[in-house]
């Protein structure tokens, strides 16, 4: 029988920044901040006519404020890891 994955997690890094100077981690971290906000408040402009104007209550709008919405979750999904821990942190700061 197997016993299962016996692997420990020591540290967590971003595959797409190796050999990122630490001196650009702040940098770096405020464009991810930026690109994130402007998706959410790009988003989240056409949610204000559908509410106000009644007769944009119809299908096609419904159906562009549906992928407006699923923009921004997945942004959220995607942006958001980088920004708690960026670009690496350890497996016991993460725990406390």
């Amino acid at each position: 029988m197997s016993q299962g994955n016996q692997t420990t997690l020591k540290q967590f890094v971003i595959a797409g920044f190796p050999g990122l100077y630490p001196a650009y981690y702040d940098l770096v971290a405020s464009l991810f901040f930026l690109v994130y906000v402007s998706t959410v408040a790009g988003n989240s402009l056409p949610v204000v006519p559908f509410v106000i104007e009644c007769h944009l209550q119809k299908l096609m709008y419904i159906m562009m404020l549906s992928l407006a919405f699923s923009d921004i979750r997945f942004s959220t999904m995607t942006l958001s890891p980088p920004g708690t821990g960026f670009p690496s942190m350890s497996a016991s700061s993460r725990s406390s």
